[in-house]
C-alpha cells in the first residue's frame, strides 16, 4: 500500500548531476550550459539556499526543482515518491513562490488568510481569526493585518505568500526570492515564518536568493554556483568557518593610527580598512580570541569598539569565487 506520509529526517529533494537545457552562446560556435553537473540533497527539517552572483542561474535551477522548466540530463526527485516521472504524486506536496504569485487584491490580509484556511481543523471563524491575528502579531506584521493586499509592496506580497506556504502544510516549500532585496526587518520576519514551517521537522524550505545576509540568518545549508558549476555545497556555518577570514572587527576614531599599531602588534594577522572598520583577518587559522585580547591589554591598546565576527556569508562567497578565479 502506497503512502504519501513524509518521514522525519528523510530526503525530500535530491538532485544528481543536473545539466540545464539552457545555454550561453560564447561565440565561435561555442556554448556552455547555464548549469552543469549540479548535485545536492535537502532533508526534512532543513532550510537550503540556492545562490549565485548570476540571478539567471538561480532562477533556472529553482524552476527545474519546481518542475516548471525541463532539464537536459541528470535526475531530480522530490519527496520519497520517486522521480519526476511520478509527478502527479509529487507536485501536490510542493508550494512554489515567486515574483509572479497571484493574490486576491480586493481582500484584506486577514480576509485572505481566513479564506485559505477555511478547511482547517478549526471550524469556528471567530477563533480561527484570532489565531491568525496572533500569528501575524508574532511574525511582526500586525501593522498590515487589516490592509488590502493591493496596497502592499511587492516584498510584503511575497512575504504574505510565504505565510500561505506555511499554512498550506505542503512538505516542500520553494521560495524564489532571486528578484528581491529584503531589509533587516523583513529578513527577521522571514526567519520567524521559516522557523514555523520546519517546526514539525517533516517539511523543508528551499530559498533562492543572491542576498548573502538572508542566507546567513535564515538557512542551514547552501549551494553556491559560479559559471554554472558548484563551487560550494554544505552547511552555512562550515562555509563561514572555512572561507571567512575576518575574525574581529575594530572601530576607532584614530583609524589610521590604530590600523598601523595593530599591524605592528600582530604580524601574524592581516588587516584591512573597510569604511569605518578595521578588519582583522586570519588566513592560517592561528586565531585565538583570548590570545588576541590578552595581547591588546598587554600592549595598552584600547580601541573604541571590538566586535567578534560571527561570520559573514558574503565574505565567504567572495573567497570561494576568488579561489575559483585563481590560476590553477
Amino acid at each position: 500500500m502506497e503512502t504519501n506520509e513524509v518521514k522525519k529526517g528523510s530526503t525530500l529533494v535530491r538532485l544528481n548531476n543536473i545539466c540545464s537545457q539552457d545555454y550561453y552562446y560564447l561565440g565561435d560556435n561555442k556554448a556552455r550550459a547555464v548549469l552543469k553537473d549540479i548535485s545536492f540533497e535537502v532533508n526534512a527539517g532543513e532550510v537550503f539556499a540556492i545562490s549565485s552572483y548570476n540571478d539567471e542561474e538561480i532562477k533556472i535551477l529553482t524552476e527545474i526543482i519546481a518542475n516548471i522548466r525541463p532539464y537536459f540530463s541528470g535526475t531530480c526527485s522530490l519527496g520519497e515518491f520517486g522521480m519526476l516521472s511520478q509527478k502527479k504524486m509529487v507536485i501536490p506536496h510542493l508550494y512554489y513562490i515567486d515574483s509572479y504569485s497571484a493574490l486576491y487584491n480586493n481582500m484584506s490580509i486577514i480576509e485572505y488568510l481566513m479564506f485559505i484556511t477555511e478547511k482547517s481543523a478549526e471550524k469556528n471563524p471567530a477563533i480561527r481569526q484570532k489565531i491568525l491575528l496572533d500569528m501575524l502579531i508574532n511574525f511582526g506584521l500586525s501593522y498590515i493585518s487589516l490592509s488590502l493586499i493591493e496596497v502592499l509592496t511587492i516584498r510584503e506580497r511575497v512575504i504574505l505568500e510565504y505565510i500561505s506556504a506555511y499554512l498550506s502544510k505542503n512538505s516542500i516549500v520553494i521560495a524564489n526570492f532571486a528578484d528581491f532585496e529584503f531589509d533587516d526587518e523583513e529578513i527577521q520576519i522571514i526567519k520567524k515564518i521559516t522557523e514555523k514551517i520546519i517546526e514539525a521537522k517533516d517539511r523543508c524550505v528551499i530559498v533562492s536568493t543572491h542576498q548573502a545576509k538572508l542566507i546567513g540568518i535564515v538557512c542551514d545549508s547552501t549551494i553556491f554556483i559560479v559559471d554554472g558549476k558548484t563551487r560550494y555545497v554544505g552547511r552555512v556555518n562550515q562555509l563561514i568557518a572555512r572561507f571567512d577570514p575576518v575574525k574581529v572587527i575594530i572601530i576607532d576614531s584614530r583609524k589610521e593610527e590604530m590600523f598601523n599599531l595593530l599591524k605592528k602588534t600582530y604580524p601574524e594577522f592581516s588587516f584591512e580598512i573597510e569604511r569605518e572598520m578595521i578588519l582583522v583577518k586570519d588566513e592560517d587559522n592561528k586565531f585565538s580570541i583570548n590570545g588576541f585580547l590578552k595581547k591588546l591589554i598587554d600592549n595598552n591598546i584600547d580601541p573604541d569598539s571590538i566586535k567578534i565576527n560571527r561570520g559573514r556569508v558574503q565574505n565567504s562567497f567572495e573567497e570561494v569565487a576568488r579561489d575559483y578565479d585563481l590560476p590553477k
